[in-house]
């Protein structure tokens, strides 16, 4: 037994000798030309080492030109005794793998020395026109991308922009002030994913705890306001604008910088309004209601404003609502709805999950034209709902879409039976429902309210969901949206 645990410490000692001296030192922005050996024929990875220095945000390492499935697995400040142990890696069934990391990046990028294995940990020898291979060729190539690359921009001026794949999903913006400022408000409009920012004097940030501020939330408008005279004094100072998912795709958006309190105002969407009475009407009646931290459906059942949702949508980690809520109404079904308008709370029954909100301003907190009205969803009565009765579910469920932000879904489903609670009937149903769409609206073919999609028994067990019924509604809820003025 001692002998075995001596044979073990030394194999290891030789190991990690070995692995401290079989790598290639490379450069982080670099083109390295590899072989791999197959089937006992040469080693079946190799280790590169590079360094990942300050001035670097994000980093793409790809593969190129392989014949056969090879992985990446990265590892920050040692060698990998195991790919278990790797922190980042890409090994699917593709020829060419690639990692993307950025300072944002769940696992952010490290400044420091950083350990790559290009390995082939599949057996057989490939082909290619007929002619089999004990050695696997490819390209590795690695891009850095640096925060120093910078967009000057100026005071009070709106600039269209756009968040890229090729740069590194992330913009730098440099602005100078040339005096004391008190104020200083930054605004991310018209993008329709969710793009978070930091703040910096004199240099780039080189993430969110190094900078002075910092923006991150659910909104696709995002803003902040800095009131500090002693930190807005003469100097340059740094934006960071990045997409915190790093996703597969370009997000164009506006970036204004103000000094004063005034504000872009966006012009308020014109609205078919009236009683919801079709599918496109139940659509643009259906909205996506947003905090900081919190995301879920609503729907509009009052020309007031007046919003019926899940309690559990509007609920705080601390246990209470939130205190303000941001309001999207769908313009366009391909896309995102809009941010454009605060509702407030207004009253709710957590063990029935219900919850009624009021719009009262716009995006701003200004208030709306006195004759400015929604489009709404009369209540039907769930009660006269029967087994097999046709429902059509809308709402904004987080997969209805590939961004960070998603469009309307619509699906339909059937009564598929009832359910008794302490707090009164819930009807069961097959209609796909998923997160995000609680507090959608379930209407019956008249598109008339009758629930709202609150739960789903299992996202991995089938498509049976409960819809708690608009008869759950207080009547004095009722009556203060249809008498509100």
């Amino acid at each position: 037994m001692c002998f075995r645990k001596f044979l073990v410490l030394i194999l290891g000692f030789l190991y990690l000798t070995f692995s401290l001296y079989a790598y290639d030192e490379i450069d982080i922005n670099s083109t390295t030309d590899g072989l791999i050996g197959i089937g006992g024929e040469g080693n079946d990875y190799v280790t590169y080492i590079f360094e990942v220095t300050d001035s670097t945000f994000a980093l793409q390492i790809k593969l190129n030109n392989s014949v056969a499935d090879l992985d990446l697995y990265l590892r920050y400040g040692e060698d990998m005794m195991n790919y278990d142990d790797a922190d980042a890696r890409s090994a699917g069934i593709e020829y060419n793998e690639s990692i993307f990391l950025s300072r944002t990046s769940d696992t952010p990028l490290q400044t420091g020395y950083y350990y790559l294995d290009v390995a082939q940990n599949n057996t057989g020898y490939p082909q290619k026109n007929g002619e089999l291979w004990d050695q696997v060729p490819y390209t590795l190539n690695l891009r850095s991308y640096s925060q120093y690359n910078y967009s000057e921009v100026e005071l009070n001026k709106v600039y269209n922009s756009s968040i890229l794949r090729e740069n590194g999903h992330f913009q730098v913006y440099k602005l100078e002030l040339d005096s004391v400022q008190s104020y200083l408000r930054i605004d991310l409009l018209r993008s329709v994913a969710d793009l978070d920012f930091f703040f910096q004097k004199d240099y780039p940030a080189i993430d969110a705890k190094d900078a002075a501020y910092s923006q991150k939330s659910l909104l696709a408008h995002e803003f902040l306001e800095i009131k500090d005279q002693d930190f807005l004094t003469p100097g340059s100072y740094y934006l960071t604008v990045y997409d915190p998912l790093n996703l597969n795709m370009d997000f164009p958006f506006a970036l204004r910088i103000a000094n004063d309190y005034s504000f872009i105002t966006e012009d308020l969407p014109v609205l078919d309004t009236g009683a919801v009475t079709n599918i496109n009407r139940a659509a643009e009646a259906t909205v996506e209601i947003s905090s900081n931290n919190s995301r879920g459906s609503g729907c509009l059942v009052s020309p007031m404003g007046f919003i019926l949702t899940n309690y559990h949508v509007i609920k705080a980690p601390w246990g209470e609502p939130y205190k303000t809520f941001y309001i999207s109404l769908n313009q366009n079904l391909s896309l995102p709805p809009v941010e454009q308008f605060q509702a407030v709370f207004v009253d709710g029954d957590e063990e029935k999950d219900i919850a009624l909100l009021r719009i009262t301003s716009d995006f701003y907190g200004q208030l709306l034209p006195s004759d400015y009205r929604f489009p709404y969803f009369t209540i039907g009565d769930s009660s006269q709902l029967e087994l097999g009765n046709t429902l059509h579910l809308f709402g904004y469920p987080s997969i209805g879409g590939q961004g960070s932000r998603v469009s309307l879904t619509y699906t339909q489903g059937f009564v598929s039976g009832f359910e008794q609670t302490n707090y009164g009937q819930i009807i069961k149903t097959d209609g796909e429902i998923s997160s995000g769409n609680s507090g959608g609206a379930a209407t019956d073919d008249q598109f008339r309210l009758i629930g709202l999609p609150t739960t789903v028994v299992s996202e991995h067990s089938g498509r049976l969901a409960y819809i708690h019924p608009v008869n759950l509604i207080p009547q004095e809820w009722r009556r203060l949206w249809e008498n509100f003025q």
